[in-house]
């Protein structure tokens, strides 16, 4: 029993039939099974699907339901980032590279697979592309690629010709925004 479970607050047990560790009054399981449904979905151990070899092909392609977008989402283990997992003897590696290279060849080290469908759970071989990691960024919709999107600032000035300034660490700069923030601290207003 841990520090924790020896603690007033835990005094019921839980409720998963054959686990006798101890839990909090307000919750129903112990912190075990907690993470387990949160990681999980469910309360039982995640199920690995372990590879060794091209027999796995074929049960690799019974472990995925197809959608109406043609997509083919993985029923198995998924890792912590939503990505589906293979565990080997000596490691774990995702289920859409390994796939990929089973059924299209080999990618490249520099290289990382995109989701077309944007689809993280999807391993259809049809659905990815071979990029490198700034081009799958790029494409995706973190702050990076939203602002590298962007065509004007702000207060609608354009980025581009002489009105773009790129500072030394990389960042677009407006120049007529830059003008009224000059101006309007030497007038002691601030300007957002």
């Amino acid at each position: 029993m841990s520090k924790y479970e020896s603690s007033p607050l835990f005094s019921k047990t839980c409720s998963i039939d054959g686990c006798e560790k101890k839990t909090r009054d307000y919750r129903k399981v112990c912190r075990m099974h907690n993470a387990r449904k949160t990681r999980n979905g469910g309360y039982d151990k995640a199920k690995w699907f372990v590879a060794d070899g091209d027999s796995d092909l074929e049960r690799t392609l019974n472990k995925f339901v197809e959608d109406e977008n043609g997509c083919w989402n993985w029923t198995g283990h998924c890792g912590d980032g939503g990505y589906p997992l293979y565990r080997f003897k000596d490691g774990s590696s995702r289920v859409h590279r390994w796939l990929y290279e089973k059924l299209r060849g080999g990618i490249e080290r520099r290289l990382t697979i995109d989701h077309l469908c944007r689809n993280i759970k999807c391993i259809n071989p049809g659905h990815m592309e071979p990029v490198t990691m700034r081009e799958n960024l790029m494409r995706g919709n973190g702050p990076s690629a939203i602002n590298a999107r962007k065509t004007h600032c702000k207060r609608g000035h354009p980025f581009s010709g002489s009105n773009l300034y790129v500072g030394p660490n990389g960042y677009r700069n407006c120049r007529k925004c830059n003008a009224l923030r000059v101006r309007a601290s030497r007038n002691g207003v601030s300007v957002h």
